[in-house]
């Protein structure tokens, strides 16, 4: 199904949850149960089963991983800090369009199929 998402991303396109050392995410939001995984996400497991093997794990490698809407992602990152953090470091809100799935928590877009609509400072969107 084609859709919007909104991301956070850098220069590399490589987005927020990375596991890079320079932004925790866990400095900011300490509670993991706010954030879950695409594999505990049922919204995202109901509209898109056939992303999902055998163990019903995300197959990650052809998605990126966004939200679908600006609030959604204010919900998620909902300490203005931790966006002025990943803005420091060179990080991003970028608009993207194609195949396009969504979850109660997240959105997927299939890499081979996105296409940037837009790209904007992430201060824009803080409080």
């Amino acid at each position: 199904m084609n859709g919007t998402i909104y991301r956070i991303e850098n220069s590399l396109g490589e987005g927020a949850y990375r596991g890079r050392p320079w932004v925790s995410i866990e400095d900011f939001c300490p509670d993991a149960d706010n954030h879950p995984s695409p594999n505990r996400d049922s919204g995202l497991k109901a509209s898109a089963p056939h992303l999902y093997d055998e163990d019903e794990c995300f197959m990650e490698g052809e998605f990126f991983f966004g939200f679908s809407s600006i609030p959604q992602l204010k919900a998620w990152f909902y300490n203005d800090k931790l966006l002025e953090a990943f803005d420091e470091k060179g990080y991003f809100l970028v608009e993207l369009e194609g195949e396009v799935y969504h979850g109660n928590a997240q959105s997927v877009i299939n890499k081979s199929t996105s296409i940037l609509k837009n790209k904007t400072s992430l201060l824009d969107i803080c409080s």
